[in-house]
């Protein structure tokens, strides 16, 4: 069967725009053919990093936004109170003065929460509207605004203050609920009203430790969406010590009404594990992940019994969002994630949730972060987590069907990244030396499978797939066998490879910029001899480099105007222009010619009598996630090989099987 059969592209929508990877617009490539020695137009490349830095900031709301999330009344509240649907300024106003009414306080209190319970505007109101006393409105956004003005947060934190032991601790607790789902849903709003209500937060953390179990939940919920804001704000909260109470909420004793209570910590912890700078120290050290994997334990089954859009799986889906970011903290304590056996429960999750977005997305998320470590199993000899999820049954059957059957563009993305990561099996052995027979198994059977498809999505989609397909293709070349790289660009569904990545050269985004760069160095090094000539229909990598205009391109990228810290870009390409491209390059091309032994003619479809060597080339160029997603943190390229260092020196040597496996190693 053609592993290109059943793609279909027609039902992939990108989230990056209209323009196809072949428009002159998504490439970065004059389409005139010219010259690109010219220097770009100063107001077209000012426009250009402008619409990019909007695009940039609406990304960042946006997904702030989506991390928060509102609370609104139950229908049957609403029946009750109908006249609550609306309200006046004046209204807003009165409700305020009452706070400090104690006789009034919790009718003002029951009114505000209501109001704040609307469904807010799209966009900000006018200010003026906050001014007109006596229209009637039927949005949040004129309540929050004078709550803020007005310092409502600062009048209720005396309400947020219960002591369980008082004879009328039930009705404070009440109130002290109302309170703080006030404070829930003005934490949804803007930076500058989330602000308002971090002085609030000592407060909510002790009513996480005491008091009823609803009253527990809706503190849980107003610190998640504070969580969500920042990472000045992440780190307060970090500090004050918010997590281990959350941990506990995490523990609540198995019933259906705990569900809720275990969904809503679980997102908070999600919401304080976001971002590159925050650490997986203070998380594991309260014991988050534990109580993670008891969920995991405790409710799959529930999950697949009732269906993953029940309580159960929506519970599931929490916790698999937190793994996500947890598996992306530092390698020790990832390694701590994989002895619990967690790579077991996302394989199972991840093949059996027939493509449920809340379940295949997070699940498989979370394996590609932990699957390029590898562990010490006997004491002395690495063994790879790719090795042995890739022999789980149907992991890769469903990751091959979820990735060419394109019935997602986020499906289809997550699974190329994954992909990324499969591939870096043979670049990351700890002694350098050759694969174990198993791992060469896995490279062969990888590169049957995924090899074409993902040159495809390079070749012929949209800007969206760019970067994993990039970071794919360059982690399956990346091999001591010259071979790969050989097929790859002459792979006939998709022979524009090489043309597309020199293309590359002149895009905005630096990370694939790297990339492109990173593989015609490739190309120029490793192709530029006779034997490559030979394969390639008699010409070398220099001549395939320049037929695409590849000098132009690289000459292009050594005059472009980068920030200091990617200035090493436009060094190379002088280097690689003076090198293989000066005035005497034939001459230097066959003094450094390689004469290399012949290898198999198709890498993709492997001789069964010869599998390909998987030796692994001494430097890895883009191993992992991208620089702006999630990744490993021992996938950075800076750090990369110190933290790999440090995480075999520190961590427990454990074996395969203790940690969930029973794939069969070569000892």
């Amino acid at each position: 069967m053609n592993l290109l059969d059943g793609v279909h592209f027609d039902n992939l929508e990108s989230a990056g725009g209209e323009d196809t990877l072949g428009s002159s617009k998504s490439l970065g490539r004059a389409s005139s053919g010219g010259s690109f020695r010219k220097s770009l137009d100063v107001a077209e490349a000012r426009e250009g990093r402008i619409q990019r830095s909007v695009e940039i900031r609406k990304r960042q709301r946006g997904a702030t936004a989506q991390a928060k999330r509102r609370r609104a009344l139950e229908k049957q509240e609403r029946a009750e109170g109908a006249a609550q649907d609306s309200y006046t300024a004046d209204q807003v106003s009165q409700a305020l003065h009452d706070l400090d009414v104690p006789e009034n306080t919790a009718r003002a209190v029951a009114d505000l929460r209501a109001w704040l319970s609307l469904a807010p505007l799209r966009a900000s109101c006018e200010p003026e509207l906050a001014q007109q006393e006596h229209d009637r409105y039927t949005h949040s956004d004129v309540a929050t605004q004078l709550c803020i003005d007005r310092g409502m947060v600062e009048k209720m934190l005396p309400l947020l203050r219960v002591d369980p032991r008082a004879d009328d601790a039930e009705a404070r607790f009440d109130l002290a609920f109302n309170a703080t789902w006030c404070i829930t849903n003005i934490a949804t709003g803007t930076a500058e009203q989330t602000q308002a209500t971090l002085c609030a937060v000592p407060a909510l953390t002790t009513l996480l430790n005491r008091g009823p179990r609803k009253v527990r939940d809706q503190a849980a919920w107003a610190l998640g969406n504070m969580a969500a804001e920042n990472q000045s704000v992440r780190e307060e909260l970090i500090r004050v010590g918010v997590i281990p109470p959350l941990v506990i909420l995490l523990r609540e004793p198995h019933s259906p009404e705990a569900i809720r209570v275990k969904r809503t910590a679980a997102w908070a912890l999600c919401n304080l594990a976001r971002g590159d700078q925050t650490s997986g120290k203070p998380f594991f050290s309260a014991a988050a992940h534990l109580a993670l994997v008891e969920i995991l334990e405790s409710y799959t089954d529930q999950a697949l019994r009732e269906g993953f859009q029940s309580d159960a799986g929506a519970l599931i889906s929490e916790v698999l969002w937190t793994l996500t970011f947890l598996s992306a903290k530092e390698p020790t304590l990832c390694i701590i994630l994989v002895h619990q056996k967690i790579l077991t429960h996302l394989v199972r999750l991840f093949t059996a949730c027939k493509g449920e977005l809340s379940i295949c997305i997070p699940s498989l998320r979370a394996l590609a972060n932990l699957i390029p470590l590898r562990l010490e199993s006997p004491p002395g000899r690495e063994a790879s987590l790719v090795t042995a999820v890739c022999q789980q049954p149907g992991f890769l059957d469903t990751l091959q069907s979820m990735m060419v059957e394109g019935e997602s563009a986020a499906r289809v993305r997550e699974a190329i990244w994954t992909v990324a990561n499969l591939f870096t099996l043979g670049l990351q052995t700890k002694s350098g030396g050759p694969l174990s027979q198993d791992e060469t198994a896995v490279v062969h059977d990888l590169m049957c499978r995924f090899a074409a498809p993902l040159c495809v999505f390079f070749t012929k989609y949209t800007s969206e797939f760019m970067l994993p397909a990039s970071t794919a293709l360059l982690n399956l070349v990346n091999r001591e066998d010259v071979s790969v790289l050989i097929n790859v660009i002459n792979e006939p569904t998709s022979p524009r490879v090489l043309d597309v990545f020199i293309s590359l050269l002149q895009e905005r985004d630096i990370d694939i910029v790297y990339r492109a760069l990173d593989f015609v160095e490739m190309v120029l090094a490793r192709l530029s001899n006779p034997f490559a000539a030979a394969r390639l229909g008699g010409r070398s990598g220099v001549r395939l480099v320049m037929d695409y205009e590849g000098i132009e391109a690289l000459e292009h990228l050594e005059m472009r105007q980068l920030p200091a810290a990617h200035s090493n870009l436009c060094a190379r390409a002088h280097r690689l222009v003076d090198r293989f491209f000066g005035v005497d390059f034939e001459e230097a091309e066959e003094a450094e010619a390689m004469q290399l032994p012949e290898q198999g003619a198709n890498m993709f479809k492997f001789p069964a009598s010869s599998t390909p060597s998987t030796q692994p080339n001494s430097s890895p160029a883009s191993a992992g996630r991208g620089a702006h997603l999630l990744r490993p943190a021992w996938l950075a390229q800076q750090q990369g090989q110190q933290q790999m260092q440090q995480m075999h020196t520190d961590s427990k040597q454990r074996t395969l099987p203790e940690c969930g496996f029973n794939a069969k190693m070569e000892t």
